[in-house]
């Protein structure tokens, strides 16, 4: 598995006060359009039809071109195949695996057994057993903690390959940011072609999207106050 063709993404989750918006990290912004972001530009987003997001709802946004997001929506910690988790350090001996991927996927047919978990080329060997009605990775997740590795709070996306494979991405605690060994690769990768300053500059008139997200547009736009990047839908 080449981490290095992995698409960019970060982690955010719905707030209950202002819900229209989703801040874009400084380093994930930095990644995609080094110190040229592209203010009062429209950006496409995929596959958001069927979102229907609310408020403490997980959203993963992976960059698959300059001006381009896929959207994925995380209800009860699953989205399709993929479940959101975090490294908790009281536990980090086993990583727990959400009830209802649990259900969805395994429930009456669970039979345990080793599993594999990669991050990125790397891979390790980990128990799958079951725990209170809930799978969890047990023996060997430890040594995974250590040699990856994983700190406190880390947010963790399991992406189920099949009963026993299973590829996991890194998110930042503090800024969602996706982490990889390979970040170097991938800023060079993903830094795009100069923006021009009309881009940079220009106002938005006119500009309609969809509210529904399915191949609609989001504006990017200043918070002046925070000195973040915002990602504005537009209805």
């Amino acid at each position: 598995m080449d981490s290095t063709k992995r698409a960019h993404s970060f982690i955010t989750f719905i707030d209950k006060e202002e819900p229209v918006f989703l801040v874009i990290p400084n380093d994930f912004a930095t990644i995609l359009w080094g110190d040229k972001i592209p203010y009062y530009k429209t950006v496409e987003i995929r596959d958001g039809d069927n979102l229907r997001m609310k408020y403490k709802d997980g959203v993963l946004i992976k960059a698959v071109g300059q001006f381009t997001f896929e959207v994925s929506c995380f209800k009860e910690l699953v989205c399709q195949n993929s479940y959101l988790t975090a490294q908790v350090e009281t536990e980090l001996r086993m990583s727990l695996m959400p009830n209802k991927f649990f259900n969805d996927f395994y429930a009456q047919n669970f039979k345990g057994g080793m599993a594999t978990v990669y991050f990125g080329e790397r891979f390790w060997n980990v128990k799958l057993e079951e725990a209170s009605e809930n799978g969890c990775f047990k023996a060997g997740w430890r040594k995974v903690v250590e040699e990856v590795p994983l700190y406190s709070d880390y947010f963790l996306v399991f992406t189920r390959l099949d009963s026993k494979t299973f590829d996991v991405s890194v998110f930042d605690p503090d800024t969602g940011t996706e982490s990889t060994a390979d970040a170097d690769v991938i800023v060079e990768s993903m830094l795009p072609a100069d923006v021009s300053e009309y881009d940079l500059e220009r106002k938005p008139k006119g500009v309609k999207g969809k509210s529904k997200l399915d191949v609609g547009q989001v504006l990017i736009t200043k918070n002046e106050y925070h000195l973040r990047h915002i990602l504005f839908y537009i209805s």
